[in-house]
Parts: structure tokens; sequence; C-alpha cells
């Protein structure tokens, strides 16, 4: 294994790069809309605080799935690559 080596395999990485670029999609406009409003507080407070819930909700259920598939979660994913230098994205 490569010392900046994630995965046990290239496989593995792809799937794990796939299924966060379709989730990463999935969640940014969610994401912005409650950071924009501030989570409901500022501006639109409907939409807001429903893209709020709608990110959360999102969020909640990849962790699960993640765990219930025995795949890495993202807070030690990213722990790793903090660990290996790569701090910024």
């Amino acid at each position: 294994m490569h010392p900046f080596q994630i995965f046990c395999n290239r496989g593995h990485g792809r799937a794990w790069e796939a299924r966060n670029r379709h989730r990463g999609a999935q969640l940014y406009p969610f994401a912005v809309v409650a950071r924009m409003t501030r989570g409901g507080t500022r501006g639109d407070r409907v939409t807001g605080a429903r893209a709020h819930q709608d990110a959360d909700q999102l969020i909640n259920r990849w962790r699960d799935e993640d765990a219930d598939a025995g795949r890495m979660g993202l807070p030690e994913y990213l722990s790793i690559r903090y660990q290996l230098g790569f701090g910024r994205p």
C-alpha cells in the first residue's frame, strides 16, 4: 500500500468518489440555501428551514447507508486525509 493511499484498492476509491460526487450534487442546493438563510433564520425563512431539514435528512440517510454497508464514514475519511496532509480540497 502506498503511504498516501486511503482505500485498499483503486476500485473502492473510485466507488467512493462516484458515490460522493452524486451525493454532493444532491446536497449542494439544500446546503447552500440553508447556509445563505442561516437555516431559515434570515431571508426566505420557510425555504431556508426546509432546505436545512432536507440537507440533514440526506446526510443522516447516507450516514446510515454507509454504516449498513460497512463503508468508511465521512468523518473517518476526512481524518485520514488530514493525517496525510490533504487538508485543503
